[in-house]
């Protein structure tokens, strides 16, 4: 599932970068590129980086509206 539509960065792609150490916003940015633009993605991706994502339907519930 797409997380950050700006930098088309997928769910798999953020768990790769927490995978790989990330563990902040700052660090997905660098390692993956996801957050780095419009920010309406931080929220979900904070979620991600705090364990939140057990199944896709939170996920999903907890991508921005816009």
């Amino acid at each position: 599932m797409l997380i950050c539509h700006c930098k088309g960065k997928s769910h798999r792609d953020v768990q790769g970068a927490v995978a790989l150490g990330a563990r902040n916003l700052a660090d997905l940015h660098r390692i993956c590129g996801a957050g780095g633009a419009c920010g309406g993605c931080r929220p979900t991706l904070q979620a991600l980086l705090h364990g939140r994502h057990e199944d896709r339907a939170t996920v999903t519930e907890l991508r921005p509206t816009r």
